[in-house]
């Protein structure tokens, strides 16, 4: 064996063993050998930079989630005033007020599980009676909570959890808008003035 540690002649049973005892030695020594502490600071640094950079991304995922949650409410709820008012019409109650049985029946009868409120054929949610909501969106409890931002036939539906925002600002009433920079959800108004055939519905996600 020369200098280098390698082998030459003839490789007997004693040369075989001694130079497998020397591989695995030098084996051994290179598992033992661990990371250093410049590969664990480049390492952590690396982290750091992936954590900050996927950070703002995923708060985007959260927030465009929130909103696609606001937007479904928005179809879910338009859709359930489609049906509440084609059910007005076939009680004859599209331009009057009342109590409507949304299975069907006479309104005397109707459970109070099935009965809703409606004014001009939509139901009349507002002013703290808002129990009608979630009788015409299935498992809005679960999922949402409504009250009113302020005087009128407005409703803000917000997802659950949510605080109220305190800055909506609206001409009136009767405004046709109201929003709010911190809004997530959705403005329902029942009334429907002569002029227009649709209760306002809209969303708000700037808050999202």
């Amino acid at each position: 064996m020369n200098r280098y540690g390698m082998f030459f002649g003839t490789l007997t049973k004693g040369n075989a063993t001694e130079y497998g005892n020397r591989c695995g030695r030098h084996s051994m020594k290179r598992q033992n050998t661990g990371f250093t502490l410049i590969e664990l600071v480049v390492v952590i640094v690396i982290l750091g930079i992936l954590a900050a950079s996927a950070a703002p991304k995923f708060m985007n995922l959260q927030s465009d989630a929130r909103a696609a949650k606001v937007m479904a409410l928005k179809g879910a709820l338009k859709s359930a005033l489609q049906l509440v008012h084609t059910k007005a019409i076939i009680n004859g109650m599209e331009h009057s007020s009342g109590n409507l049985c949304l299975s069907g029946g006479d309104a005397t009868t109707c459970s109070s599980d099935n009965l809703l409120r409606i004014e001009n054929g939509f139901p009349a949610i507002c002013c703290g009676n808002y129990t009608g909501m979630s009788k015409i969106i299935q498992d809005f409890d679960e999922n949402f909570e409504i009250s009113s931002p302020g005087p009128g036939e407005w409703s803000y539906i917000r997802i659950k959890g949510d605080t109220v925002p305190s800055d909506f600002t609206f001409v009136s009433s009767r405004a046709k808008y109201i929003h709010s920079p911190n809004a997530c959800g959705v403005f329902y108004r029942y009334y429907v003035p002569k002029t227009e055939s649709f209760p306002i519905v809209y969303e708000v996600t700037d808050g999202c």
